[in-house]
């Protein structure tokens, strides 16, 4: 699920940004989202867990809808 997750916002920035910025922009989410899991679980482990799960979903709903508007403007269906 990771790895699935991974592509997908390697997909949606590299739409948006460009090939570099694009995979740049995903390294350095996950490297801050690892900072912020790691500084969380250190010191809130039960409500950690629980906004872990929310806030996952609500980064891959952002992430397809940004490739998902990519796609339209590169199809020439959204001015």
């Amino acid at each position: 699920m990771v790895l699935a997750t991974v592509v997908l916002q390697a997909l949606a920035a590299t739409a948006a940004a460009g090939p570099a910025a694009g995979l740049a922009l995903v390294v350095a989410a996950w490297m801050v989202l690892g900072w912020l899991l790691v500084l969380a679980m250190n010191q809130w482990p039960a409500s950690s867990l629980r906004w872990g799960h929310r806030l996952g979903a609500l980064g891959g709903t952002g992430c397809l809808l940004a490739l998902a508007w990519q796609l339209l403007r590169a199809g020439g269906l959204a001015s």
